[in-house]
């Protein structure tokens, strides 16, 4: 997804949660992905190109990360953490066919389920390839050129990053996969939070989520 959805998302999934100084770090690591750095030679950050174990499993890592940066004392790290791991399962919703399966198995839905097992185990659920020449398309002049020459599993064709991208073809697919990508994070957030909880107690979870700024607690930001 495109920078203010992942910001946006972010906000509303993390908001009430944290103070606002720990949502800016999360917010902070989540856009980071989407820098130059992230964008070549790093799919598992957006769930694109290699098996979907892959991208799991580094989600996993970013969780364990973010706990050994709290073992440490470092809450700004294990936020960062958290947003870097946000942005990849918010990008699950935008580079894959899940929405789509989704609302084949729910036409009349409104509220989608971010991690239905009938979906996740679906023959046809698959994640988008980025195909070299899809560099391409962010010429003028060449876009049109190049989709006609795309793949259906081509980032270009598949992705709903936007409201108006060709992924789009569900009046609310968009939409869905927004609210997929929020009701995600919140979930994320919670597993994070039992983990931090389970082996450092509240000082962890205060320290995680900034809960004692509004009282002039000091810690390593």
């Amino acid at each position: 997804m495109n920078e203010p959805y992942h910001r946006s998302i972010t906000k509303k999934a993390c908001a009430d949660r944290m103070s606002p100084a720990a949502l800016r770090s999360v917010v902070a690591g989540n856009l980071w992905q989407d820098f130059v750095t992230g964008q070549v030679g790093h799919p598992e950050y957006h769930f694109t190109d290699i098996p979907m174990t892959a991208c799991l499993a580094y989600v996993e890592r970013e969780h364990q990360l973010a706990l050994r940066a709290l073992r440490r004392g470092y809450p700004r790290l294990a936020r960062h953490a958290f947003g870097r791991l946000s942005h990849a399962v918010q990008d699950f919703y935008a580079h894959s066919n899940y929405v789509q399966l989704w609302v084949e198995a729910h036409p009349d839905g409104v509220q989608p389920e971010p991690l239905e097992e009938a979906v996740l185990r679906h023959p046809r659920l698959h994640l988008a390839r980025t195909y070299p020449i899809e560099f391409l398309c962010w010429l003028p002049g060449w876009d049109l050129l190049m989709k006609r020459f795309l793949a259906p599993d081509s980032h270009t064709w598949m992705n709903l990053d936007t409201p108006k991208s060709l992924g789009c073809r569900h009046p609310r697919a968009f939409e869905l996969a927004v609210r997929a990508a929020e009701l995600r994070t919140r979930t994320e957030l919670d597993h994070l939070l039992a983990l931090i909880g389970a082996e450092l107690g509240e000082p962890g979870l205060s320290l995680f989520l900034d809960q004692g700024e509004s009282h002039g607690t000091q810690t390593k930001n």
